[in-house]
């Protein structure tokens, strides 16, 4: 299922040049490792990534 698809939003759901850069990661078990809000990381298990505030 691909959120920005059910809304009809050609900006999201699809990694393509020109939409938005909004991503998740998770692992096998479903935590998740990192956040990316418009290509910038806002969020990463590994503190190195991670955007400070």
């Amino acid at each position: 299922m691909v959120p920005g698809r059910i809304v009809c939003n050609t900006k999201k759901g699809l990694p393509r040049v020109g939409n938005d850069a909004d991503l998740i990661s998770m692992d096998d078990q479903a935590n998740l490792v990192s956040m990316n809000i418009k290509g910038s990381v806002i969020y990463s298990t590994s503190r190195s990534l991670a955007r400070r505030e």
